[in-house]
């Protein structure tokens, strides 16, 4: 009998150690967390180079609210640097050099002259999608989920946020005002509607009802929306384009894999991306303005890492149309070349280590506009403002820009 008491008190002895570790070591915050993750990387995670953000402020930080904290400016001088430290899933830069970004998580955050300070603290929980109209006043954000898509409009001078009414898919800005086209369901249809979000009082105006499934607006001019079915390398798509004054519907481009579009300023040229019959790769060439190939590109990359411009011979206001293509091209092309596109890419399974290349779409000669292997960045949501290319690096989600100056005009 004894000796059973004794045993019992060791079984007692080592189950309050036991405890005890688990306490100090969870609850303690000792580091590890319950399931075996911590909370430094993993060793298997790749090691990427980046431009060290401005001292003081720690990248992904969010600011608090009601005060400003300096940050570096770049110069305009510097062919490459970091622009926002914080991470965005959409920017705006004003004339003036002005820095507004909207953060994955909601908050919407001002740089000017070297201070950042909070424009909406409001958070967002599963943001979807977010992008500034073109002059940068207003900011549209799609969140939720896919049976409970919800859309809002933040005012950044009133640093106020307006709800709009449920169940709006693909809301795309116009090109030339505060009005936005978007689809809804009614019963077995999409309809096509636009609504000025600049009025208040304005109503939604139907476009156009049809049977559809998975079509996206592009609001690519005044006069015209372009839909375009979601690309995928396995399911043949199309681009339509819906003439507002004239209520016509025609097709631009018709039953291609993996199609993927972007379009210049002026709708007279487009850069489209078409997947190969074996889910491997495929071509990217330049569109006329009624969707037929004018030529293809021997780069490997997607239509989302680039952007029409003007040349740095001219000012984009001055340019009568896009003369120049500006693209992150991945340097290492196998991967990319035998994967399926543009969907591995979409879905974040495939990330790339990108150059930039400038292409005049008169001559169709190509010049590096900028290549440092030593930095490591996979560019999307490509925007020029000025004299300046900017990107999100989709890496650390962060803002960055590069200068165009030298980039080839003939």
């Amino acid at each position: 009998m004894k000796y059973f008491f004794y045993f019992v008190l060791i079984i007692l002895a080592v189950a309050l150690l036991v405890f005890l570790g688990y306490f100090f070591r969870y609850k303690g915050g000792g580091g590890e967390t319950p399931g075996g993750m911590n909370n430094t990387a993993s060793s298997s995670s790749p090691s990427l180079s980046f431009p060290a953000p401005p001292a003081g402020t720690p990248p992904g930080s969010t600011l608090p609210a009601s005060t400003t904290t300096p940050v570096a400016q770049l110069s305009p001088e510097e062919k490459f640097g970091l622009v926002s430290p914080y991470p965005a899933s959409d920017y705006f830069i004003s004339p003036s050099g002005t820095i507004a970004v909207i953060q994955p998580d909601g908050q919407v955050i001002k740089i000017e002259a070297g201070n950042a300070s909070i424009l909406s603290s409001t958070p967002i929980a599963n943001l979807l999608s977010a992008a500034f109209s073109r002059d940068g006043k207003l900011v549209l954000a799609s969140f939720g989920t896919p049976a409970d898509l919800q859309t809002s409009v933040f005012d950044v001078a009133r640093k106020s946020w307006r709800p709009l009414p449920a169940g709006l898919r693909g809301a795309t800005w116009a090109p030339d005002s505060a009005s936005i086209a978007y689809f809804t369901v009614r019963g077995s249809r999409d309809v096509l509607e636009t609504l000025d979000l600049g009025n208040i009082k304005a109503q939604p105006r139907e476009m156009l009802s049809l049977a559809a499934y998975d079509l996206v607006p592009r609001w690519v001019l005044p006069n015209q929306i372009f839909l375009e079915g979601k690309p995928s390398s396995f399911i043949p798509s199309s681009l339509l384009r819906f003439d507002i004054k004239k209520r016509a519907l025609s097709f631009l481009v018709r039953d291609k894999l993996g199609l993927e579009t972007i379009w210049d300023k002026k709708g007279e040229r487009g850069l489209g991306f078409e997947g190969s019959q074996n889910q491997n790769g495929g071509l990217l060439s330049l569109l006329d303005a009624q969707g037929r190939t004018s030529r293809q590109l021997s780069i490997a990359t997607l239509p989302s890492k680039c952007a029409f411009g003007a040349s740095t011979a001219t000012s984009s206001a001055a340019s009568p149309s896009s003369t120049m293509l500006y693209c992150a091209v991945p340097r290492g092309t196998q991967e990319f070349a035998r994967s399926p596109l543009p969907d591995v890419y979409e879905k974040r399974a495939l990330f790339t280590e990108d150059g930039f290349r400038a292409i005049n779409l008169q001559s169709g000669a190509q010049t590096i506009l900028w290549n440092d292997p030593g930095i490591i960045l996979d560019a999307t949501r490509l925007k020029i403002f000025g004299s300046r290319l900017y990107f999100i690096n989709r890496l650390d989600q962060k803002l960055y820009s590069i200068s165009l100056a030298g980039a080839a005009s003939n």
